[in-house]
């Protein structure tokens, strides 16, 4: 019932144009290691880092231990 009541509705009207209020700052204040973008690219690229590097470095490497082997007729691991 909706679908066909919105396809078959008239356009609605143009009032007019529609403003949104807006603010002045308070102090103008330039803090130039906030404005600049490239200190938290770097920021981000080193926590990258921190959080990846380890995981990795222990899965390449190889240091886990092997999973014991299966056997089929025994139900217990060797």
């Amino acid at each position: 019932m909706n679908f066909f009541t919105a396809l078959f509705a008239k356009p609605l009207e143009k009032t007019g144009e529609l403003r949104f209020p807006t603010a002045e700052a308070l102090h103008d204040e330039t803090i130039p290691w906030v404005q600049n973008f490239k200190p938290w690219v770097a920021a981000m690229i080193v926590a990258v880092l921190i959080a990846y590097v380890p995981p990795l470095y222990e899965v390449v490497g190889g240091s886990q231990k092997k999973a014991v082997p299966y056997r089929p007729w025994s139900p217990a691991p060797e």
